[in-house]
């Protein structure tokens, strides 16, 4: 399973991690732990999708381990996080009279996630 694991998509290391701690294994947590991506370039240009699938993955794992309930809770939660970011955002385009790239990756967010 620990052999495989970095096959797993979306938030699948905080999945292993709680389905090995279920098993009764030891984590360690290393902050002085570092990890390069040589992959980042294309990572910047794909932000939106990446951000997107992070809260789809992270709605998945609710749901899989708290089942529907806790997985519409936790999208409610989601939605009183990024309303405010979204209006934050709209306020500072508007004042700055600037694009601000987060109001679309928020507008998107809030759009998208009654779908996941």
């Amino acid at each position: 399973m620990i052999r495989d694991a970095w096959l797993l998509p979306g938030s699948a290391a905080i999945d292993l991690c709680y389905r090995l701690a279920q098993a009764g294994w030891e984590l360690w947590w290393v902050p002085q732990a570092q990890v390069i991506h040589y992959g980042g370039a294309s990572s910047r240009q794909a932000a939106e999708a990446m951000y997107l699938q992070l809260y789809r993955s992270k709605v998945q794992f609710y749901r899989k381990f708290g089942g529907e309930r806790r997985a519409r809770r936790f999208k409610r939660l989601v939605r009183l996080a990024y309303w405010p970011r979204l209006a934050a955002a709209t306020l500072a385009a508007a004042a700055t009279a600037r694009p601000v790239p987060e109001k679309q990756i928020y507008r998107r967010l809030l759009a998208e996630l009654p779908h996941f």
